[in-house]
């Protein structure tokens, strides 16, 4: 009996042996055929669930930075001088930006107004100064390059310029001014326009007159005159002595064509003042005075000339325009104030000089 139990438990243990193995063959193919669909197989088995997908949705935090504009154009600056543009940094995300590292790249652009490394919140902004400062007539080009911690980094802004020689001229309009002829005592004015037709500043330092008889206002020094700005100086000429006078007005800048000049010419005129002298017989009876009276036309219409009556028998009359001639008569005023009828007419023609 001991003999057959004991073949029995053999034959159980194979038993279950196979059976565990025909249970492993099948979970192995089951889980080949899983794969197979897995990976689109046309077999049965058991389907594969599909593989998460990673949402960027409310709940998920991006860092991105962002450049305006994403490049500068400074175009042409002059050699020896200097033109500043800014770029601002954005943070267009949800999460901090770290910026990490700037640099530019060309001789002639700098970058300041940010300190590295930084820390950009998000929905904040910093603004980057450039500044283009060219040392030759020539164009230029180079970029910023921006690092951090968002992506896409770095993002990269574009530079570009031209450094051109400076073009300083001042131009003058009129270049010379004839005034002809001024009374002496009197004077007259012309203005003369200073303008800058240049692509650089003109400084000017200094306006002066060679002569006495011309004077120069309206415009304090130093003064400086940017590109296609103009200005107005008044030059008078007064007359001092009769005759021709010349002379002309220098102006001294740092413009390639300094000292510019106008030449300035006049004549004074010596006002000769004319009277005409009127003198007549006393008349024969009672006489207070007498009245003077002028017209411009033989005949009349007369204006009596005489506030008071005249006493004397002779008068001047000191408001005659030269080239004129003027009619004259007079008139005798007794003690009762009876006043005679017209004398004679009689005329003078004042010479124009």
């Amino acid at each position: 009996m001991s003999n057959t139990r004991s073949r029995m438990e053999t034959k159980l243990v194979d038993r279950g042996m196979r059976k565990r193995a025909a249970l492993v063959a099948m979970l192995l193919a089951a889980t080949f055929s899983w794969g197979l669909a897995g990976c689109g197989g046309a077999g049965g088995g058991v389907q594969a669930a599909p593989a998460p997908v990673q949402k960027q949705g409310s709940g998920s935090s991006q860092a991105s930075l962002a450049a305006s504009p994403a490049g500068l154009t400074f175009g042409n600056v002059n050699v020896g001088e200097s033109a500043a543009q800014s770029v601002t940094l954005s943070n267009t995300g949800t999460t901090e930006v770290t910026i990490s590292q700037i640099s530019p790249t060309g001789a002639a652009f700098t970058v300041t107004g940010l300190s590295v490394p930084t820390t950009l919140p998000a929905g904040q902004n910093a603004t980057l100064s450039v500044t283009f400062a060219p040392t030759v007539a020539d164009a230029a080009s180079g970029s910023i390059q921006v690092a951090s911690n968002a992506s896409g980094s770095p993002i990269s802004i574009a530079l570009s310029g031209s450094g051109v020689n400076a073009n300083r001229q001042l131009a003058i309009s009129p270049a010379s001014i004839a005034y002809g002829n001024v009374d002496l005592g009197a004077n007259a004015t012309q203005s003369v326009t200073l303008s800058n037709p240049g692509n650089a500043d003109v400084s000017i330092s200094q306006v002066s007159s060679s002569s006495g008889n011309f004077s120069i206002a309206g415009l304090t020094l130093p003064t400086t005159l940017s590109p296609g700005q103009t200005a107005v100086i008044s030059i008078t000429f007064a007359p001092t002595a009769a005759g021709v006078a010349t002379g002309n007005i220098s102006i001294a800048s740092d413009a390639g064509n300094s000292p510019s000049t106008v030449s300035l010419s006049g004549t004074g005129i010596s006002v000769i003042l004319h009277s005409a002298m009127l003198a007549w017989s006393a008349n024969s009876g009672s006489t207070s005075g007498y009245n003077i009276y002028r017209g411009s036309q033989t005949g009349g219409p007369y204006t009596k000339l005489n506030q008071a009556l005249v006493s004397a028998t002779d008068y001047a009359d000191s408001s005659v325009v030269p080239g004129y001639a003027y009619f004259y008569v007079v008139t005798a005023v007794d003690a009762s104030g009876n006043e005679s009828p017209y004398s004679p007419e009689v005329a003078a023609l004042v010479p124009a000089q």
